[in-house]
C-alpha cells in the first residue's frame, strides 16, 4: 500500500510540475506576445506618422507641380508672343531693307543726275564765259569804232557825207550793238528775254492730277528742277503750271527726265513772276 501511495504521489507531483511548467511556458509566451503586440502598435503608429508626413510632402509636391504647370503654361504663352514679335520684327526688318535698297537706288540715280547737272553747269558756264568774252570784244570794237568815227569827224567834218551808212561790226551798226548790249544788260538784271512783251499767264483749265513742288531754281539760265520724274508719269515736253498760294506764277516745259527728278525750261512769255523753291506745280494735258 505504501508503495502504491508513493507512486500516486509521484505521479501527482509530476503532473503538478508539468502543469506549472506548461503554465509558466504559456505565461511566458503570452508576455512575449503582449510585448510583440506593443512593439507592433508602436511601429504601426510610427508608420501612420510617416504616412501623414509623406501625405503632407505629397500635398506640397502636388501644389508645387500645379504651380510649375501654371508657370510652364505662362512661359509657353510668352514664348508664342515672343515668336509673334520675332515674326513681326523680321517683316519690319525686311521692309526696312527694301526701303534701304530703294533709297540706295534713288541715291545712285540722284548722284548720276548730279553729275549730269554738274557737267551741264560746266558747259553752260563755258557758254556764258564765251558770250561774255564775245560781248566784251564787241564793246571794245564799238568803242574803237566810235573813237575812230569821232576822230575822222573832228579831223575832216565834210569828208563823211550824212547819207553814208555807219560802219558795222559782225553785221551790226554801232547803234544796234549799243541797243543789243543794253538788252543784254536788262536781260541779266531782270531774267526776261530781250524784246519780249509783258508776259501773261492764262490759268490752266485742264490738269492731269500729277503735282509736285519746285526743288531748285536757276534764274541765270532759266531752268527749274522739279521733284517729279519718269516714275510719276512725266514725259519730256510735258508742261506744268506753277502756282504760289493758289495764285498763277508761270509755266514750265520738261526738257530732261531723271528718276524722281526732271529739268524744265521756263516758258518766259507765260511767266509773270519769278519762280521760287517750294512753288506748287501741276501737269497740264
Amino acid at each position: 500500500m505504501k508503495q502504491g501511495s508513493s507512486t500516486v504521489i509521484g505521479l501527482l507531483t509530476f503532473l503538478l510540475l508539468a502543469t506549472f511548467g506548461a503554465a509558466a511556458y504559456f505565461v511566458s509566451r503570452a508576455y512575449s506576445a503582449q510585448q510583440g503586440q506593443s512593439a507592433a502598435i508602436q511601429e504601426v503608429e510610427q508608420h501612420k506618422k510617416k504616412a501623414a508626413d509623406l501625405g503632407q510632402v505629397a500635398g506640397r509636391l502636388e501644389a508645387g507641380w500645379q504651380s510649375a504647370a501654371t508657370e510652364a503654361d505662362n512661359a509657353v504663352a510668352q514664348l508664342d508672343q515672343f515668336r509673334s514679335l520675332v515674326v513681326d520684327q523680321d517683316k519690319e526688318i525686311e521692309y526696312l531693307l527694301n526701303n534701304l535698297q530703294t533709297l540706295s537706288n534713288q541715291l545712285n540715280t540722284a548722284s548720276a543726275s548730279e553729275q549730269n547737272l554738274n557737267q551741264r553747269m560746266i558747259q553752260l558756264d563755258k557758254e556764258k564765259r564765251g558770250a561774255t568774252e564775245a560781248s566784251s570784244a564787241l564793246r571794245d570794237q564799238l568803242s574803237a569804232l566810235e573813237k575812230e568815227f569821232d576822230t575822222l569827224k573832228i579831223a575832216n567834218p565834210g569828208a563823211i557825207p550824212p547819207a553814208v551808212p555807219p560802219p558795222t561790226v559782225a553785221g551790226l551798226t554801232p547803234a544796234e550793238i549799243r541797243d543789243r548790249l543794253n538788252e543784254l544788260a536788262q536781260f541779266k538784271a531782270s531774267g526776261v528775254t530781250s524784246g519780249a512783251a509783258t508776259p501773261t499767264v492764262s490759268k490752266p483749265s485742264v490738269l492731269t492730277g500729277i503735282s509736285g513742288t519746285v526743288r531748285e531754281v536757276n534764274a541765270e539760265f532759266d531752268f527749274v528742277i522739279l521733284d517729279l520724274g519718269a516714275p510719276n508719269g512725266v514725259k519730256a515736253g510735258d508742261e506744268f503750271a506753277v502756282t504760289r498760294a493758289k495764285e498763277p506764277v508761270g509755266r514750265l516745259r520738261v526738257r530732261r527726265l531723271h528718276s524722281g527728278l526732271c529739268i524744265c525750261d521756263i516758258i518766259v512769255d507765260q511767266t509773270r513772276r519769278a519762280i521760287m523753291r517750294g512753288d506748287r506745280v501741276e501737269q497740264l494735258k
